[in-house]
């Protein structure tokens, strides 16, 4: 899962899809997320092609050694979690003495962005890139008032890749891998010489997989307990979330950013209810006068030893536009020790060239 995705994590309704054709066997190239995949695994001759600063393709490798299949077709959207999921790409990595290795696929929503499912002896996680970053406690880490604790130092190497990635890989590539767990959940960190992508995820059952993806073959057999598999009757974090969240506040801003750091107030909203872990809530419509209009969204939620995940879209009232969607993680913890504090309980989200309406 090396390769964080950098852009804001509110997503525009994609570009049509289009293919290429592979400079080295003439083979079309599906691209499905233009303006953001830039390695392209050919499925014909497993050349790798990536597009550079220029938007120049080039192959990066004219083949791979090993070929694996996915168990997924891949350009296939399917219902998972309650939203509607692409897989764009599929990755076979290892530690880089090559004695384990495990499966990588990329999926892709336009409204909330990139996951990744692994799945390593027939054990799966759902992982997501997150932004907070956690605090070191000891040999541990704490993440969104969790105490994970350190499972796996090592590496992670690159065998195969097929399918799109909105970052550049190739077939040998290195990054150094840390794993800390509290089970079900498991956070993850990958370091290499540019940067520190943190992801955050959660065990998933094979029945789970099973009844959401097409399969090309049999699932993997199960091999072992999985370093974050959950005890068979224990609540996991998520279940008990949705049964009740408590009481919730979140404070909304809208702003037209005109430049030069002037603002214009278009709406601003507190809203605040018990609320179940699934339930939407609305705010009151509000109008963009311009056209091409920068949008500013402030979000805010005055938190207390706990976090929040919010998820939502701006949609036309009519339905007939564009619709734009965005994800953020908000939490406030406080411990004793100053430097295991979290504290990101606010967030911005800019949209640009909206229409008027």
């Amino acid at each position: 899962m090396a390769g964080d995705y950098s852009k804001d994590e509110a997503h525009a309704s994609p570009a049509p899809a289009f293919t290429f054709n592979c400079a080295q066997c003439g083979s079309p190239i599906q691209v499905n997320v233009p303006g953001q995949s830039l390695t392209f695994a050919c499925r014909s001759c497993s050349a790798i092609v990536q597009e550079d600063s220029k938007g120049n393709r080039i192959i990066a490798q004219t083949s791979q050694k090993s070929v694996y299949k996915p168990l997924f077709e891949l350009g296939a959207k399917v219902d998972f979690r309650g939203d509607k999921w692409q897989i764009l790409g599929f990755m076979v990595r290892s530690d880089e003495e090559e004695q384990f290795f495990w499966r990588e696929y990329l999926l892709f929503n336009p409204y909330l962005g990139y996951r990744f499912l692994t799945e390593s002896d027939g054990h799966w996680n759902f992982m997501h890139t997150t932004k907070i970053v956690p605090t070191v406690s000891a040999q541990h880490r704490r993440w969104m008032g969790t105490l994970y604790k350190n499972y796996y130092r090592g590496s992670a190497k690159v065998q195969y890749v097929l399918g799109e990635f909105y970052w550049r890989v190739k077939v040998g590539d290195v990054v150094q891998v840390q794993d800390f767990i509290a089970p079900p959940d498991i956070i993850s960190a990958e370091i290499d010489d540019s940067e520190i992508v943190w992801t955050a995820g959660k065990y998933v059952s094979p029945d789970d997989i099973q009844k959401s993806f097409k399969l090309f073959g049999p699932m993997p057999a199960l091999v072992g307990t999985a370093p974050n598999q959950p005890e068979k009757f224990t609540k996991t974090r998520n279940q008990m979330l949705y049964h009740w969240l408590g009481f919730v506040v979140l404070i909304f801003l809208i702003q037209l950013a005109l430049g030069s750091g002037q603002k214009i107030n278009l709406f601003q909203t507190t809203l605040q209810r018990p609320v179940k872990g699934d339930e939407v809530m609305r705010t009151e419509s509000f109008m963009i006068d311009k056209d091409q209009a920068n949008l500013e969204i402030s979000i805010a939620a005055p938190l207390q030893q706990n976090w929040l995940e919010v998820v939502g879209t701006v949609v036309p009232e009519d339905n007939q536009g564009q619709a734009f969607g965005f994800q953020r993680e908000l939490a406030r913890y406080t411990y004793e020790e100053a430097e295991d504090n979290v504290v990101q309980d606010s967030a911005d989200l800019f949209f640009p060239h909206l229409p008027k309406g």
